[in-house]
């Protein structure tokens, strides 16, 4: 599994994804009461888990400053197997269409950053 993120500048939760995930070609979702996190089988057996991270979860100082900088006001890391990011990008574009923001790679500063006018360029980063 590949960590990706997707930042925004808008307070967006799981519940949000969800109804974008609606729209798109998945075959089920899911959001276990316990956990803030959605649970997506986009078709047979290739899914992803979309985590809502809490901003206090970014405990270093350059981490806070750089949300802040930014007004980022949600954080998700998304959970996925790297051969299928072509199967959940449509979901992922269609989150980028409704909230803006851009995806980002599990690394410092999650660069390089990949918006909608720029996505279809991703490439994972360590």
């Amino acid at each position: 599994m590949e960590d990706i993120f997707y930042l925004s500048t808008k307070k967006i939760n799981v519940k949000d994804i969800n109804k974008i995930a609606e729209k798109v070609n998945v075959k089920s979702t899911f959001i276990p009461k316990t956990l803030d996190v959605l649970e997506i089988e986009y078709c047979d057996g290739i899914t992803a888990s979309w985590f809502n991270m809490s901003l206090c979860e970014f405990q270093e100082p350059e981490d806070e400053k750089f949300l802040n900088d930014n007004k980022i006001e949600a954080v998700f890391c998304i959970s996925h197997h790297p051969r299928n990011l072509k199967i959940i990008m449509p979901h992922i574009k269609n989150v980028l269409k409704e909230y803006g923001g851009w995806i980002g790679n599990d690394n410092e500063k999650f660069q390089p950053w990949f918006n909608l006018e720029n996505i279809e360029s991703f490439e994972y980063q360590i």
